[in-house]
């Protein structure tokens, strides 16, 4: 234990279990040897699961000392802001991979946020008329989309739960004010809201939290119950004939363009 950094066995024990034990690749090996031998010795049970990760980039290139790339977590959080830098760092690999830190993306997150706020305090709890179609459709990607959220973050997937929660959630909200012309369901768009503040709440916790107060909620949203999705409400065959026209309406735009283009 004291060669480890651990001489107060005691103390050690406190903190034991873990739920998960986060590892770098490359030291895998060492712990697979040591780790087991030294938690029986202590009567303690192995983790419930390791999650390996693998080593950091910054804007493609490895982050090293000698490429004087080396970035601050206190830095970039002045920088770019808590939210946009925790965001940033879950989206830029999973599992293995090594993950990247994207500068410029993390800079486009300024616009993003303002944006997302200003749409949920503008139209969230607004009355609108409901649109069967439509709002079946909205219904049944928004189920299956936290289905694939929850699967994602059940297995640690973060990268792949951002992506579904700040990109294709949110595409869905703005999607649906576009199909109804900024009057949608009132009932629907609100759940929407607070499905898609709850799911970002873990990557994003400053701006759901406050976006959470504003909407009128009580109690923290880090205390929400996560929202669940019902595979009855998923339509694959209504999502399947949205698909084939979405295509078709493109062909028919790409080809006018051609034909505009060739005139012009």
């Amino acid at each position: 234990i004291s060669a480890l950094g651990y001489p107060d066995g005691e103390k050690f024990k406190k903190y034991w279990p873990a739920n998960v034990h986060c590892i770098g690749k490359d030291i895998l090996k060492f712990q697979a040897l040591i780790w087991p031998a030294m938690l029986l010795s202590l009567g303690l049970p192995l983790p419930e699961t390791i999650l390996v990760h693998g080593f950091i980039n910054v804007d493609g290139q490895k982050m090293s000392k000698s490429l004087g790339n080396v970035i601050l977590v206190r830095e970039i959080a002045k920088k770019f802001g808590a939210d946009a830098s925790r965001l940033t760092i879950l989206n830029g690999g999973e599992s293995l991979d090594d993950t990247n830190w994207d500068t410029e993306f993390a800079a486009t997150l300024k616009n993003k946020l303002e944006q997302i706020y200003k749409t949920i305090i503008t139209f969230y709890n607004k009355s609108g008329k409901a649109e069967e179609k439509t709002d079946k459709l909205i219904i049944s990607r928004s189920n299956k989309i936290m289905k694939e959220v929850t699967s994602a973050m059940e297995s640690t997937s973060f990268r792949s739960a951002v992506q579904g929660i700040f990109f294709d959630y949110w595409r869905l909200i703005k999607d649906y004010l576009t199909r109804t012309n900024n009057t949608s369901n009132k009932k629907i768009f609100n759940e929407l809201c607070e499905n898609f503040l709850i799911m970002l709440s873990p990557f994003m916790p400053h701006i759901a939290e406050e976006l959470w107060e504003k909407i009128g909620n009580k109690g923290f949203i880090s205390l929400a119950e996560w929202p669940k999705y019902d595979e009855t409400k998923i339509d694959v065959k209504l999502e399947e004939i949205e698909k084939s026209i979405d295509r078709t309406v493109n062909d028919i735009n790409s080809l006018l363009k051609l034909i505009k283009d060739k005139d012009g």
